[in-house]
């Protein structure tokens, strides 16, 4: 198989036409004409996770967040990137992401979430100029009503957390659920009073904010190093934010004007410490 092949065949499922205009999800290193036999694939292209792609002699590492997303002038090992990008070529291991594409492709991220937390009735929440049922996040309801802290333990049982942080629970119960992979938090405007929006964490290189995503909190970029404990959000602003490289903290957020949630989904999910339900 080449990696052509297998690039068909995700984008077959999630077409780079769906991705965001500041995007570059695709094939960022790498021949499309060269053998690939082995992949490993994560949410992030990190030092560490070329460092096991090639000691499980991985061909291709296959990542949501696309390592590249400004053109390179220079590779000097300066920045993050430039050393990842140096040490794939340098291993021969080519990169490749799936980034707004699978967020936004029907049957994407996002509802895969939601499929997995038991919604009913689910339907994009913000359809794409392109249609056919892409767009970012999806709406859909819980079967019966629950209260709001029985539903984060739901979402802590489903997603094999034992901890989770939120801010203040302004709302009793929860039936309506919006979940919006990427950038969701900062589209959680006209889902309705009721509706709760999850959004996924970001990983941020040091010294700048992840694409994706429209602020950081405190301005704090996050590269190898701990997050704050708990982030403060200025009452009625929506909340951004980050997540450790190579680490992933599930987290629930309640905006102060009681309409929303933010959960993040990531894979490796590791509670920090925050609020236990």
């Amino acid at each position: 198989m080449k990696i052509r092949d297998v690039a068909a065949a995700i984008e077959e499922f999630a077409p780079l036409g769906l991705q965001e205009s500041y995007d570059n999800a695709g094939l960022a290193v790498g021949r499309p004409d060269a053998e690939v036999h082995k992949a490993l694939l994560a949410v992030d292209v990190t030092e560490e996770v070329i460092e096991e792609a090639a000691a499980e002699g991985c061909d291709i590492i296959i990542t949501h967040h696309p390592v590249i997303f400004h053109p390179l002038k220079r590779l000097n090992s300066a920045s993050y990137t430039e050393r990842c990008v140096e040490q794939a070529v340098r291993r021969g291991i080519a990169l490749y992401a799936a980034h707004t594409n699978l967020d936004s492709t029907p049957e994407g991220m996002s509802w895969r979430v939601g499929h997995m937390l038991g919604l009913e009735s689910m339907r994009v929440l913000e359809p794409a100029a392109a249609g056919g049922g892409a767009g970012f996040g999806v709406v859909g309801e819980l079967p019966t009503e629950e209260p709001t802290e029985e539903f984060m333990r739901h979402v802590m049982r489903r997603f094999g957390v034992q901890a989770l942080r939120h801010g203040d629970i302004v709302r009793p119960t929860v039936r309506r659920v919006a979940i919006c992979t990427g950038a969701g938090a900062f589209r959680h405007q006209g889902t309705g009073p009721d509706d709760a929006v999850f959004a996924h964490n970001t990983v941020v290189e040091q010294g700048g904010v992840h694409p994706d995503e429209a602020a950081v909190p405190y301005g704090a970029a996050v590269h190898q190093c701990a997050v704050p404990y708990r982030d403060v959000f200025a009452k009625g602003h929506a909340a951004a934010d980050v997540a450790v490289q190579h680490r992933v903290v599930l987290y629930v957020a309640v905006f102060a004007d009681g309409q929303c949630a933010v959960i993040p989904a990531q894979h490796r999910a590791v509670p920090d410490g925050g609020a236990g339900l």
